[in-house]
């Protein structure tokens, strides 16, 4: 917990699992507030799925009918990625949000190997995505995902990728406010090589090793109100928390 009219004062909070009105829960034991003007409460909610739930796929220009849904997370120059994350928590503020792939192969000189991450304007499916079309029998506006109406042209957030078997995290905390708001429709993001073209593979949903596959986590605030002096119940169902 912290003092939002004092954001150095923070508290630990203690949870455990359990059930109110028969629904189970994550319950939050928390400090003594007392001293603090505005307590707020910082879960953090993070997603990692795998193939079943996961949503991502692979664009490559050389074969540009065919749909690469479940391989690896490809950014090359012609080749792009999509991903995409469901978002299911209750916020009043989110503070941060944070996204990781895991890099497990290069080619190419490490120089100018930025991949950016842009946010989607329109909805595609992960099992007919190809660099023609977003679904089947629809086309992108422009091939590969690369018309104004396809994705915002301002990334979220150039990552230097360089090095294999290494983590690189994008703030995506721009585009997240904007799909919890409602102020922009959900339709994840595009990965793609931001000058050089060099060739860059992430682990995707699919991979077999399952902490390597991309993942979402996000710090956000509980409204004050929400909360009880003592134990009380989170708004996220069992395991939305940790």
């Amino acid at each position: 917990v912290h003092d939002a009219d004092n954001p150095m004062d923070t508290r630990p909070v203690k949870w455990d699992f359990g059930a109110i009105g028969g629904q189970t829960g994550v319950l939050l034991a928390l400090p003594d507030l007392a001293g603090m003007a505005k307590p707020v409460v910082d879960p953090t909610w993070s997603s990692q799925p795998g193939a079943a739930e996961g949503k991502d796929t692979y664009l490559r220009e050389d074969n540009p009918n065919t749909n690469y849904g479940t391989t690896s997370l490809n950014v090359e120059g012609i080749g792009r990625s999509l991903l995409l994350f469901t978002l299911s928590f209750t916020a009043l503020t989110i503070q941060s949000a944070t996204l990781t792939l895991r890099q497990i192969l290069n080619e190419g000189t490490p120089a100018g190997n930025l991949v950016g991450a842009f946010p989607l304007l329109v909805n595609w499916v992960e099992t007919e995505a190809t660099w023609n079309s977003r679904v089947s029998g629809t086309p992108w506006q422009t091939a590969g995902a690369g018309g104004a109406n396809d994705a915002e042209s301002t990334t979220q957030q150039n990552v230097q990728c360089t090095n294999a078997n290494t983590n690189y995290q994008w703030n995506v905390l721009d585009v997240v406010r904007r799909w919890y708001a409602g102020t922009l429709t959900n339709n994840g993001l595009l990965f793609k090589v931001v000058g050089n073209s060099v060739w860059r593979y992430f682990a995707s949903s699919d991979h077999v090793t399952a902490a390597w596959r991309p993942m979402l986590e996000v710090v956000y605030s509980l409204a004050t109100g929400s909360i009880e002096r003592g134990r009380v119940a989170a708004l996220s169902r069992m395991g939305a928390m940790r």
